[in-house]
């Protein structure tokens, strides 16, 4: 599964999930610093082997239906899971190597669209 980011023209980005049913979302720059902010403390909890129970949420809205996504983060068995709130989906694991490429490739939007 690959995650697309795009920044646009408007100061936002969209994200989607490459062969996925789910909606893409629209996010603003400010969301895109608070999933970074969360990113980052997780990262931080994986690379030391701690483990936390704080899950930490982020709200993006839905590019067709308008509607908020609600994106839960956490970290299980030293791995960053992630899943939307409300969907029947498992939690999807993502090792140290994807948290830093996904840090580091929507930091790189996240840039553009901040300075737009």
């Amino acid at each position: 599964m690959r995650l697309w980011i795009k920044a646009l023209g408007n100061g936002t980005m969209r994200a989607w999930l490459e062969q996925s049913e789910l909606e893409p979302v629209i996010i603003t720059a400010e969301q895109a610093r608070r999933a970074l902010v969360a990113w980052k403390y997780l990262r931080t909890r994986m690379r030391r082997g701690e483990h936390t129970d704080l899950e930490l949420a982020t709200r993006f809205r839905g590019e067709r239906t308008n509607k908020d996504a609600v994106l839960v983060f956490a970290l299980d068995n030293g791995r960053m899971t992630y899943w939307r709130n409300g969907e029947k989906l498992k939690p999807i694991p993502l090792n140290l190597e994807a948290v830093d490429n996904l840090i580091s490739a929507w930091d790189t939007v996240y840039r553009a669209i901040a300075t737009a």
